[in-house]
């Protein structure tokens, strides 16, 4: 934990959330493979995050909460679960116009997940949406990020 734990109930909420969902990464990040006891903790991470984003997030945050979700439970092999999450992440995008990285992320999930399932097709599918909203973000990095993150899906 990196700082100190704020006093009040919503900086108690917005504090675990952010904590949480970067201590999600240091699993997803981890060049090693994870021992079980490691994956049931990235899971119950990411499922910690996105509780408290529900107390004191907005839209985005709980659209990045669910792609988080997605990422891990395809990282654990689960296609429906990643579908599922990337699903209820698209969803969240479109319905609160979050914009092209969002929708993008979202549907790279859902590619994940179908990628997973076997279904080929859907999986191209929701990479090509995904592709497009790439030239319609405007921060450098976080089209790099996206694009990137693409590429890695297509190689593996």
């Amino acid at each position: 934990m990196s700082q100190q734990l704020p006093t009040d109930e919503l900086g108690w909420h917005r504090w675990f959330a952010v904590d949480y969902f970067n201590h999600t990464w240091t699993f997803l990040d981890s060049k090693e493979e994870l021992t079980q006891e490691q994956k049931d903790a990235m899971l119950a991470s990411a499922l910690a995050s996105r509780l408290h984003w529900g107390k004191v997030g907005t839209p985005m945050n709980f659209a990045i909460g669910d792609w988080q979700i997605a990422r891990v439970y395809a990282t654990l092999g689960d296609a429906a679960q990643a579908i599922h999450y990337g699903e209820r992440s698209l969803a969240l995008s479109n319905e609160h116009d979050l914009g092209p990285f969002c929708v993008g992320y979202a549907n790279e999930a859902i590619a994940r997940g179908k990628k997973l399932a076997d279904d080929q097709t859907s999986c191209d599918e929701h990479i090509q949406l995904a592709s497009a909203c790439i030239k319609q973000i405007d921060d450098e990095h976080d089209r790099k990020l996206l694009a990137d993150d693409l590429k890695n899906l297509k190689a593996d």
